[in-house]
């Protein structure tokens, strides 16, 4: 048995019936004149179907005791409790060398750091142990530093996703555990970046757009600014994609505008000379022979059609632009991909393409008669894949275009 420091309540361990299992441990409260209260199970937190003995508790007021029923190296290993203010929290091994994979009990502290155990690690009977605590006996976190980079070039790759969930690597048998999400976020143009964790094992998702999802098994170990790393291989269908807007962009270069090298007056020729030179706001380029505006991606809420933050910054730019240019005149086409069916994507085209024209217009002061627009659902993609795209391919298909169409 053992007594707290005022020595008003005593730990021990009983095989008395009532209890979890071979040998629990117990409380009972000593009263001023010597008599004992009723003993207390110490509950299903210290105590285990087996072996709970030995208990001591420390300067500190926390409880050490022995168990064969909690994780361990092996037989009789020694554990501590923390003393909280509900009682005591999880039992912790107290890990090599205290434990061996014999039997290891018994301990106690003679001061905060100072005490004595015993063991049979040697397989000659029982032996009595001194030792001195070094180190920090309770976890504690640690700042682990989680990158996400490219498996070839070892560059880190920009705004990928990054998941840290707790792994259940040492889930006891029948137990189910909910996946615990520790970490969550999209990460910035340097795609890294840093999260106190206990020393556990862990599991680290990452993905990022043009890369194949990865999954990696971690130990965060017990030191600070321990780094850990996803290397991303690129999508295949990705690289093709990207060769496809690198051809695209070749012909931009050689194209000539066709449409436009019917005769014309000078100032038109001047028009589209400065239109094609401006680099300010909006640029313009020729795929064709046509001439569009280059504008950012617009995005639209599922299933809706209404502009939203992005889409005013977006186009709040090209209406500044068009204001310099009164002469131009726009059709604005919209597009869609090709899930859902071709009736709804040709009204849910339209529908977008003129909440764009009427934001130019009623927000913009662009003036309507210089406005055009149509819905194409998804009748014309650049990547005709059908219902096998991936989410890339969905993406390019869908896109709003700027065609001037006078100037």
């Amino acid at each position: 048995p053992t007594l707290n420091k005022t020595e008003d309540t005593l730990y021990f361990s009983s095989n008395m019936k009532g209890g979890y299992g071979g040998f629990d441990l117990y409380y009972v409260t000593v009263r001023p004149d010597g008599s004992y209260g009723t003993p207390v199970n110490l509950g299903d937190k210290i105590n285990t179907k087996h072996r709970e003995q030995f208990p001591h508790i420390s300067p500190l007021g926390d409880l050490f005791f022995s168990s064969d029923g909690h994780f361990g190296l092996g037989m009789l290993d020694l554990f501590v409790s923390k003393k909280i203010k509900e009682g005591f929290d999880e039992p912790i091994n107290l890990g090599a060398p205290i434990n061996s994979s014999y039997d290891d009990f018994s301990i106690f502290y003679r001061d905060e750091h100072n005490g004595f155990f015993s063991t049979n690690r040697k397989l000659i009977n029982d032996d009595i142990y001194s030792f001195k605590q070094t180190g920090e006996i309770f976890p504690k976190p640690y700042t682990a530093i989680f990158e996400v980079r490219d498996y070839v070039t070892r560059d880190i790759i920009p705004n990928a996703t990054i998941r840290v969930v707790a792994d259940n690597k040492f889930k006891k048998e029948g137990e189910e555990l909910e996946e615990k999400v520790i970490l969550a976020k999209r990460l910035d143009e340097t795609s890294k970046t840093s999260v106190a964790l206990m020393s556990n094992f862990y599991k680290f998702y990452a993905k990022a757009a043009g890369y194949k999802e990865k999954t990696k098994s971690i130990f965060v170990q017990e030191r600070e600014g321990g780094i850990y790393i996803i290397f991303l291989e690129k999508d295949k269908s990705f690289i093709q994609l990207e060769n496809i807007k690198k051809k695209m962009a070749m012909d931009i270069e050689k194209e000539v505008a066709s449409r436009y090298d019917c005769p014309e007056t000078q100032d038109h020729k001047v028009v589209r000379e400065k239109l094609i030179k401006d680099v300010e706001g909006p640029p313009v380029y020729i795929q064709n022979g046509k001439m569009y505006f280059k504008l950012p991606q617009i995005y639209y809420d599922y299933d809706k059609w209404t502009i939203t933050e992005q889409g005013r910054l977006v186009l709040d730019q090209l209406a500044e632009k068009l204001d310099r240019y009164k002469s131009v005149h726009l059709k604005i086409n919209s597009h869609t991909d090709s899930r859902g069916s071709d009736e709804y994507n040709q009204i849910l085209s339209e529908k977008r393409a003129k909440a764009t024209r009427d934001y130019l217009a009623l927000v913009g002061y662009v003036n309507a008669r210089r406005l055009k627009y149509e819905g194409y659902g998804e009748s014309k993609p650049i990547l005709p894949c059908g219902n096998s795209c991936t989410e890339s391919e969905h993406q390019l298909n869908r896109r709003s275009e700027f065609e001037i169409i006078k100037y």
